[in-house]
């Protein structure tokens, strides 16, 4: 029982998670929106990756573990990057614009935001990678709780030293530190019983929702729009409170719902809807212009922002079980048969 609860718990955060980074990504939202999404967004994939990791995995030599993550993230980042690239040239030729495959590439290799301007959110792959690599080192030595603490005070010193560093470096490898703080968060309680006490509790989990929202709401518009990927945090204390803050209202509400297929589909496929949903953004914007003549800038308003997010989540679904059903090794997967893809 207890499993199952667990499983619903991560399966309704990451649909809630993946809707609101497709929905934070689109010119309509109002800045005020877009700030608060943006306070705990990412960092909460980084918490549910960390709270998903076994100490099955964390006990394996690294040479088993580091094929495990290069087939779960590697894979998808490159495939996902070559078929970015291709439609970026596509674009360019269609556009009559000048295009420097060659810088593309390199940008790909090197793993860095500023670097994937055909698909930026290419990052969090790269990130996610550093930040699994990293914990598996120091969780060989540590405790789970030193781990967290040690995790803590290193992100914390990183986040505050990175307006210091000249250049990015290759595959996210500093922010994977500041990112380390939510993903080894999200491993150490999973190692606890609070979310299933939590869980039986309902009033005083409403209680955690309403108290981190307000708290997240707060700490995200003291601090102002931030940007995990360009490492813009503001004030680095208060970039750790909303994001945290942010976490855990989305954390405590995901418990309250109930099992839902929709975002247990969702969940499934947030491998593919997550690298697809920019370059599905400009094909909407793309059809919108030369098939429905509509002008420039046409999909700057809210309803236009909830109309794209639905579309994206509707059309990444076939191209999801396609992927699924006949390139599973692409995203990670093993190949299913019959109703089972």
């Amino acid at each position: 029982m207890e499993v199952k609860s667990r499983l619903t718990f991560i399966d309704n955060a990451k649909a809630i998670g993946i809707v609101l980074v497709i929905f934070a990504h689109l010119k309509g939202v109002p800045e005020f929106l877009t700030a608060f999404i943006y306070s705990f967004h990412m960092p909460l994939f980084f918490f549910l990756s960390g709270y998903l990791l076994s100490d099955y995995k964390l006990n394996l030599k690294i040479k088993d573990y580091i094929d495990i993550q290069i087939k779960s993230l590697v894979v998808p980042y490159f495939f996902f990057g070559f078929f970015s690239i291709l439609l970026f040239l596509i674009e360019s030729k269609v556009k009559h614009k000048s295009l420097h495959v060659t810088d593309n590439l390199l940008g790909l290799l090197y793993g860095v935001g500023q670097g994937l301007e055909f698909n930026v959110v290419l990052w969090f792959f790269t990130c996610l990678f550093s930040v699994m690599v990293v914990y598996y080192v120091i969780a060989k030595f540590f405790t789970k709780t030193t781990t967290l603490i040690l995790s803590c005070i290193i992100g914390l010193l990183v986040a505050y030293e990175s307006t210091y560093l000249p250049f990015r470096l290759p595959w996210n490898f500093e922010l994977a530190f500041v990112a380390l703080v939510f993903f080894a968060m999200g491993n150490y309680l999973a190692s606890t019983h609070i979310m299933s006490v939590m869980t039986v509790n309902k009033k005083a989990c409403w209680v955690m929702v309403c108290v981190s929202l307000l708290l997240c709401i707060y700490f995200s518009f003291q601090n102002g729009r931030v940007d995990m990927n360009g490492m813009v945090f503001n004030s680095v204390p208060l970039y750790f409170l909303s994001g945290v803050a942010g976490v855990s209202f989305i954390i405590f509400l995901s418990s309250l719902l109930p099992v839902n297929k929709i975002a247990v589909l969702l969940s499934k496929n947030t491998i593919v809807i997550f690298p697809m949903h920019l370059l599905l953004f400009s094909t909407f914007s793309a059809v919108g212009i030369l098939v429905f003549h509509c002008e420039n800038g046409f999909q700057n308003s809210i309803a236009f922002a909830i109309a794209y997010t639905v579309l994206v989540l509707v059309f990444s679904m076939p191209i999801a079980f396609l992927i699924r059903r006949y390139y599973p090794f692409l995203i990670g997967g093993v190949k299913v048969k019959g109703n089972d893809a």
